[in-house]
């Protein structure tokens, strides 16, 4: 089964706004996603699984797999505030937001 416009649109709302609502500097995964359920807490269905949804998908919820999903591709984009640390498996790092 593909993702539910549920997971559809936690997507779109991440990325519109860069993981904006995190807090600037170094983050754990887990504080990702602490930040995320807070945000939106009524998009983060744990009812929907990753197994769900992908064919080797494990038992998390596949709403942690959009974030990961989110921030492997905003890392790779210029301007974007979310940066991976090298050599810290679930690491992030989280630039502070200017405005112009």
């Amino acid at each position: 089964m593909p993702r539910t416009i549920t997971e559809k649109e936690l997507s779109r709302s991440i990325r519109e706004v860069d993981f904006g609502f995190v807090e600037s500097g170094h983050r754990t995964l887990q504080e990702v996603y602490e930040s995320v359920q807070n945000e939106f807490p009524n998009l983060c269905n744990a009812d929907f699984l990753c197994i769900d949804c992908c064919s080797n998908g494990g038992n998390s919820p596949e709403w942690k797999h959009v974030v990961r999903s989110l921030l492997s591709s905003l890392k790779k984009k210029e301007f974007s505030r979310v940066q991976k640390i090298e050599n810290n498996i679930g690491f992030w790092f989280f630039a502070e937001i200017i405005e112009l």
